[in-house]
């Protein structure tokens, strides 16, 4: 069985992770709460979920985006490894 957390403690974690809890009370850690993400986002998360990392879709797609972008340096690198090259001075997307 796990541990019963405190609603300050719970408060305190959305807190210190940039978050803002807007339940007034805590069931427990698998019960869906509502908070505001650090992103200003409404939305709702399993505790447990919250300390795992996981955030709001808004923010969950936005680190997935992140993580395939790739670097200018990487671009300016291909270009140059295809005899090309690369005009601009800042790589935004593979569409821009």
């Amino acid at each position: 069985m796990g541990i019963r957390h405190a609603y300050e403690y719970v408060e305190g974690y959305f807190s210190d992770n940039g978050c803002e809890l807007l339940e007034e009370e805590y069931t427990n850690n698998r019960t869906k709460i509502k908070y505001k993400c650090v992103c200003g986002n409404i939305s709702e998360i399993c505790f447990s979920d919250f300390q795992q990392g996981k955030r709001c879709m808004k923010c969950s797609i936005s680190k997935r985006a992140e993580k395939r972008r790739h670097p200018y340096e990487y671009v300016d690198d291909y270009f140059k490894k295809h005899n090309c090259e690369l005009l601009e001075n800042e790589y935004i997307n593979i569409f821009t």
